[in-house]
């Protein structure tokens, strides 16, 4: 049993020592939350497609509709205000985020360099460990050749001395 309490633990160790990461995503503020949503709203076809129709609304009511009355006349200074404090607000809303993503795209280029230069030295590694054994097989081959040149050279001096032998005898 306290074999499968250490097992149990290890793992928990592990996740403990691996939770300070630099590469950890970071909490995003209110700031930063708001400028993400914004810019996702106001960014799509449905945000287009519904200001569009606003617009249209606010100018017919304040041109056609006789019975009702209007609060922004032809010129539609109101709507222009209105419009001009949107752009004023969204803008630096959208480059808050953008910012923001470019930061996040930074921090990724960054880790993917890292990672680049981790493998780039593994990749060494093992050009390194394929060059020693190629050297080892080569050399295990002369080593081989040598023996074989060695025993080859051994028969022709025994033949050698055999027909030395033959001719003294003669």
């Amino acid at each position: 049993m306290p074999e499968k309490k250490n097992m149990i633990n290890k793992p928990a160790e592990k996740k403990k020592a691996n939770h300070k990461s630099p590469w950890k995503r970071q909490r995003l503020s209110f700031g930063q939350w708001t400028a993400d949503r914004l810019t996702k709203a106001a960014g799509s076809w449905g945000f287009i497609i519904c200001f569009f129709i606003f617009l249209a609304i606010w100018i017919a009511i304040n041109i056609e509709l006789i019975f009702i009355q209007k609060w922004d006349p032809y010129p539609f200074i109101l709507l222009n205000l209105f419009l001009s404090c949107l752009a004023a607000i969204q803008a630096p809303v959208i480059l808050m985020s953008q910012n923001r993503m470019n930061q996040r795209d930074r921090g990724q280029i960054q880790k993917d360099y890292y990672i680049n230069r981790k493998a780039e030295k593994e990749i060494k590694v093992l050009q390194m460990q394929v060059l020693e054994l190629k050297q080892l097989i080569s050399k295990q081959s002369l080593e081989k050749e040598t023996k074989k040149i060695e025993s080859e050279i051994k028969s022709i001096q025994e033949e050698l001395e055999n027909v030395g032998k033959t001719l003294q005898i003669e």
